[in-house]
């Protein structure tokens, strides 16, 4: 991910399950996008012993559900671009469960926010440190030409 850190960099969604990355064939030939979607139906992509494989409408469902301007908590977020939203497992089984309590559902964003932007924070601060290292090496080779008479 580090190598991704720096300008007009643009994550837009945090799975590539939506296109097609991560896809899980249970034994009976159903396909699901990702192994945390498996038993989920309205994620089932399909059967590939069947003729319905692929069901277009699910992926491009998904594509528009998780892109990160339009999940809950993260229009508004600095950091959006960066995660992409983060891996939609937890939104999809914990909170769009309605029987979750309310610091069950807190405990979830928090997860899903605090770590990544803590990772963020630290791959930046890395970045700034490689940059300073790389001007200041460059500064002294510059001072050291400057004072060579031949």
């Amino acid at each position: 991910f580090a190598s991704r850190v720096g300008g007009g960099a643009k994550v837009t969604q945090g799975c590539g399950a939506p296109h097609g990355m991560t896809p899980v064939v249970q034994c009976d030939g159903r396909v699901y996008p990702c192994i945390y979607r498996v038993g989920m139906e309205r994620f089932l992509l399909g059967n590939v012993l069947e003729e319905d494989f692929p069901k277009p409408g699910v992926c491009d469902w998904m594509v528009r559900a998780l892109h990160v301007d339009h999940l809950e908590g993260c229009a508004g977020c600095q950091w959006r671009y960066m995660c992409g939203g983060n891996c939609p497992m937890l939104r999809f089984t914990v909170l769009e469960n309605k029987a979750i309590s309310p610091r069950v559902a807190e405990y979830t964003r928090a997860i899903m926010c605090d770590y990544p932007r803590r990772v963020f924070e630290l791959l930046l601060w890395e970045k700034g440190r490689d940059a300073a290292a790389k001007h200041e090496r460059s500064s002294s080779t510059e001072a050291a030409d400057r004072g060579r008479i031949c």
